[in-house]
């Protein structure tokens, strides 16, 4: 981490130790602390939040490109595109419920993963914004 300026500059290596951190708080283990909200994760889920994070270390290491520091900003902007829009997203567990059809099921679950994407995406903003 550098400032100049008043202006805060992280390097790629400090961005990929932020994401990895935020991505192992969302464990299936019984003793895991999860973020925020969350009160459910399972496999799937954290297979789905393994490929965001493949995602957003790809759009970071782009973003640097021959770069060694890019501000904070930047940063914040990139991962603010990685947000989906909150009529998409629900953190109700509503796909646990057995009387539902198996289309149902899937919509719900769709909804709640996007709602985890967008929890991780946050948990990041907020450990760069801390910074």
């Amino acid at each position: 981490m550098m400032r100049l300026n008043g202006t805060t500059y992280l390097t790629y290596t400090e961005m990929s130790v932020i994401v990895n951190k935020q991505v192992a708080k969302f464990s299936t283990s019984q003793h895991a602390i999860l973020p925020r909200d969350v009160s459910y994760v399972d496999a799937e889920f954290i297979g789905c939040i393994k490929e965001k994070e493949k995602d957003i270390l790809l759009g970071i290491a782009f973003l640097y490109k021959d770069e060694e520091y890019v501000t904070v900003s930047v940063l914040v902007g990139l991962m603010v595109s990685y947000l989906y829009d909150v009529a998409y997203t629900s953190a109700e567990l509503r796909f646990l419920n057995k009387s539902l059809t198996s289309l149902q099921v899937d919509n719900h679950r769709k909804k709640y993963e996007k709602y985890l994407l967008n929890v991780l995406v946050d948990e990041i903003l907020d450990s760069i914004r801390n910074k």
